[in-house]
């Protein structure tokens, strides 16, 4: 049965909370009762009691239960102070205001309590059906008031509740949990940072976690003493408090057995080859030795390079999902290449040669959209120690590419490596105050006339002042485009030959670009 302490009732009722007296281990209990004198008291329950009863044991404290609710005046509330020390240092009380008759409280208290048990019932008995575990993670998110995600210890997602897919990303360092199925570098390296990597990583009880805008709460889950996974809860409705975290311990012991069966099929799934190249996707480090072992069959020389695509579902039904011969044609057009498959998405390791035929490219966006599937393809390189920067690369291509341009299949990350640095800055602050306000002026110019200055501007400069390369890009004549750098030239005094000054207008004018497509939220 689903055991509360004082601390979590107190955060839950917190309007009508007067004053509190807790130490460190405030115990926790199942039900709420009457108090009924000096009779013998039960562990596991908290007691309702008036202020004149309470008052009644002033001078024998030590005849109280170790958790009081007691319903007093908020005037009465300094009196209180004072008569603290006379108190057991093992009872706890909570003051609530006597807003409410004695039977009012123990109503609402009883029914906060049995709206807990009930959903705890709810739980074992998702869990007895073996419903799925979106379903069930729906369960533990009403419980706790806040989204929450299951992963198991080589960080993949095993399943996080629904709202977590629509509600707005809590903390930052979890942006490539949601979006590439795994915990990015970028929370590793957050937690190293802030010393809490050791603690989360050894922790049997839930830990707050506070390295970003909000903190989460995280708790790993055992089966038969071997870690198994670890589920996190995030701020999002409201403030999490440790308190919270004895509702989640409980709720992750319930959950142990089906982590333990989670994570078994997810290993079962995957060849051992297979996991070792996923865990590589995933950030982690393997000796040279075993990165070749794993990539043995890859017919490809590395010598010619490498591409790595990332295939997914146009309306992302999974990668799991994909039909063979999808396979086949990446085959059939690339040659043979090492495919693993992902939770949301397939990922190909391919030979760089066959993408120096120009009709390619082609070819293949033709074929991927007769069949509905999107791809991102990353940059060409040469050691395996790259494949987890080019797997973020292929990743960012899919995710910039499908809201820049919809109607494409096929993704380079070249042509969107700006769009994602500009996209990784304004995770971090607002990209208006990065831009220089020369260019911003451009923009504002271009907003009200319907030019395209900046991107003018743009293309001349990373096209090196060659008119005709630029002019054709933008599918206009040369005196054209010589009119508008005319027009720049009397609007900014930026010096555009001088190299430092040069890239600052590059890359203010990629913030430009991203910000039409993108928008600045």
């Amino acid at each position: 049965m689903m055991k509360f302490s004082l601390k979590f009732i107190q955060s839950r009722i917190k309007e009508e909370v007067l004053f509190f007296w807790s130490d460190e281990k405030n115990p926790a209990c199942g039900s709420v009762r009457f108090w009924e004198g000096f009779c013998d008291q039960a562990e596991d329950v908290m007691y309702l009691i008036t202020s004149d009863n309470l008052l009644q044991c002033m001078y024998d404290p030590s005849l109280l239960p170790a958790n009081l609710i007691c319903i007093t005046k908020e005037e009465e509330i300094p009196a209180w102070a004072e008569l603290r020390e006379r108190f057991s240092e093992t009872t706890h009380i909570l003051f609530v205001s006597d807003v409410r008759s004695e039977k009012e409280w123990m109503n609402y208290l009883s029914n906060l309590m049995q709206k807990y048990l009930s959903l705890e019932q709810k739980l074992i008995l998702a869990l007895m059906k073996n419903e799925r575990i979106e379903d069930i993670l729906d369960l533990c998110e009403e419980i706790l008031d806040n989204p929450v995600i299951l992963v198991d210890m080589s960080m993949q997602l095993l399943g996080q509740s629904h709202t977590m897919l629509s509600e707005k990303i809590p903390n930052r360092y979890w942006y490539d949990t949601y979006r590439q199925q795994y915990v990015g570098t970028e929370l590793i390296s957050a937690l190293r940072e802030n010393d809490v990597l050791t603690q989360v990583a050894r922790s049997t009880r839930s830990l707050m976690v506070e390295i970003g805008e909000e903190p989460y709460m995280t708790k790993n889950i055992y089966w038969k003493e071997t870690k198994v996974a670890s589920m996190s809860v995030f701020s999002v409705r409201h403030i999490l408090r440790e308190e919270e975290g004895e509702i989640l311990d409980q709720i992750s012991e319930l959950l142990a057995e089906r982590a333990k069966l989670l994570q078994t099929k997810l290993m079962k799934q995957q060849t051992k080859e297979h996991q070792i190249i996923m865990n590589i996707l995933k950030g982690q480090r393997y000796s040279e030795k075993i990165v070749k072992h794993a990539l043995r069959n890859f017919s490809g020389k590395l010598s010619d390079g490498v591409r790595l695509l990332k295939l997914q579902d146009d309306d992302e039904s999974g990668g799991y999902g994909m039909p063979d011969y999808i396979t086949a044609m990446i085959e059939r057009n690339v040659g043979y290449s090492i495919r693993i498959p992902m939770k949301d998405a397939f990922v190909f390791l391919c030979s760089n040669s066959p993408f120096d035929e120009p009709d390619l490219i082609r070819i293949l966006s033709g074929q991927l959209t007769k069949l509905d599937i999107k791809c991102g393809c990353s940059l060409t390189f040469y050691e395996w120690e790259d494949l987890y920067q080019q797997y973020l690369f292929a990743s960012a291509a899919l995710t910039m590419g499908i809201e820049a341009d919809p109607q494409k299949a096929f993704y380079e990350y070249s042509e969107y490596a700006a769009f994602y640095r500009v996209s990784i800055c304004q995770r971090q602050t607002d990209i208006h105050l990065l831009c220089l306000p020369e260019i911003w002026k451009l923009y504002q110019y271009d907003q009200k006339t319907g030019n395209e200055l900046v991107n003018s501007f743009y293309y001349y400069l990373i096209y090196c002042n060659s008119l005709s390369k630029a002019a054709q890009i933008l599918n206009i004549h040369k005196t054209t485009l010589s009119y508008r750098l005319r027009k720049i030239e009397d609007m900014v005094s930026l010096d555009w030959n001088d190299g430092l000054m040069r890239q600052q207008i590059v890359f203010s004018c990629e913030i430009i670009r991203y910000i039409r497509i993108f928008g600045e939220d």
